[in-house]
């Protein structure tokens, strides 16, 4: 029984990030703690009742130990994610907090929906830190989730930056969705352990939906390290595991793509199967490279052609993605309360933005909002029949196309449901 355990903060001012530590006693000294790090709490297909936990540590054996509250504690094992996967020990460049280290996943399954649980990894038998995630709901109860574009570049200063606004701004955000493009070189260890410092521990405690990017692929086509953080349900296209699989959270489908050019007619199919079989009122989309290119250094018809007819068949509510380091959201042309596109970045890279004409209309789509130069998080609420979408700058640079504050919102739109008829509407300043 969990009984001599205590709650502490483990950073000031983020209230959703909590771990729980054994009483000090005044007649012995406190037990060792295993050294581990990059602890990850990512949800199975039904996130009301399933969860997997990550971590890396120097060891052999792994274990996760989890109770719910006044439950008998279950201790189940940690696999070695990068001996199962195939990649070997993984490279440090340069070294990173830790001596070499494993990585371990375990899956807790018969959970009880709305309940929070404490557990700790455990490496060849030594425990670390107690931290407690909660599970979703199995109804559709109001809540909000942060989506992040590209973090990638300037991983020590910009993108830290952004998740600090984005975690004092949302402290009460359920889980957080990336839309690939975690870091530049996946190989760069000091790259992954830099994305995680932004978010100062809360991927412990705050479930996370993870696509990879095309940086994740660089030199690691299979994506062993991407998915060596990350584990996912293997529910997807077959050979894309931990890449293509699907959420339901609380009334949402979240549905997240490979895309990266890879099999895309497969992932299409199995697409629009997922939303075909879509229980919930609200479907969302996560994935890289963009349906509508952010700016005008490029187009890239490949995934518009595979995914756009799917998206828009089933009326896919948001389309979330990253890839061209500039803001931009839209829809079909024509079709104004359709899906709705967005392109963000949340790190320091940034491409040109053409704001003087609209480049979504030479293939089929209609821009509504785009911007250069300004990095952002977005806010999503979800109540009901209702979903409420808010774009926030966390930092401006010298190439912002437009005068911005940080802090201010962007851009901001919701969409409504509840008079039976799907309607977008702006919400955005000066809208």
């Amino acid at each position: 029984m969990l009984k001599s355990l205590s709650v502490r903060p483990l950073i000031a001012g983020v209230a959703a990030l909590t771990v729980l530590a054994p009483m000090a006693s005044t007649a012995h000294a406190a037990p060792a703690t295993a050294q581990v790090d990059r602890v990850v709490v990512n949800p199975r297909e039904d996130a009301s009742n399933g969860m997997s936990v990550s971590f890396r540590a120097p060891g052999a054996v792994g274990e996760v130990e989890y109770a719910a509250p006044g439950g008998e504690l279950v201790r189940v094992p940690a696999g070695l994610v990068l001996s199962r996967l195939g990649g070997g020990a993984e490279p440090i460049m340069p070294p990173g907090p830790l001596p070499v280290a494993e990585h371990f996943a375990a899956h807790l399954t018969g959970l009880q929906p709305a309940t929070t649980y404490t557990y700790r990894p455990i490496v060849d038998g030594v425990p670390g830190e107690w931290a407690e995630f909660t599970t979703a709901s199995a109804t559709s109860e109001p809540f909000s989730f942060v989506y992040y574009g590209d973090a990638q570049t300037h991983l020590d200063s910009v993108w830290p930056k952004v998740a600090a606004r984005a975690l004092e701004h949302s402290p009460d955000a359920a889980l957080t969705v990336h839309s690939g493009d975690q870091i530049d070189n996946p190989h760069a260890d000091v790259e992954w352990h830099d994305f995680f410092a932004g978010m100062q521990g809360t991927m412990a405690t705050r479930p996370s939906i993870v696509a990879p990017g095309n940086h994740e692929l660089m030199l690691d086509p299979f994506a062993y390290l991407h998915r060596a953080h990350f584990e996912f349900p293997n529910n997807g296209v077959d050979g894309l595991p931990d890449t293509t699989f699907f959420n339901d959270y609380q009334g949402v489908r979240f549905i997240t793509l490979h895309a990266n050019y890879i099999r895309l007619g497969e992932q299409a199919a199995w697409l629009d199967r997922v939303l075909a079989d879509n229980p919930h009122q609200w479907a969302v989309v996560n994935f890289h490279e963009p349906v509508w290119n952010a700016t005008s250094r490029r187009d890239e018809p490949f995934h518009r052609d595979a995914f756009r007819g799917v998206i828009e068949k089933h009326n896919v509510d948001l389309v979330l993605t990253g890839h061209d380091h500039a803001y931009a959201r839209g829809h079909q042309a024509g079709n104004p309360n359709g899906p709705a596109y967005a392109v963000t970045v949340a790190g320091g890279k940034y491409y040109d933005v053409d704001l003087a004409g609209d480049p979504w209309s030479l293939s089929g789509g209609k821009r509504v909002v785009g911007a250069g130069g300004i990095s952002t998080f977005q806010r999503i609420d979800v109540d009901g029949c209702r979903m409420d979408y808010t774009s926030i700058i966390g930092h401006v640079s010298e190439k912002a196309t437009q005068p911005a504050t940080e802090g201010d919102v962007l851009d901001a739109f919701s969409i409504d449901k509840c008079d039976g008829d799907k309607k977008v509407i702006e919400t955005r300043p000066g809208a």
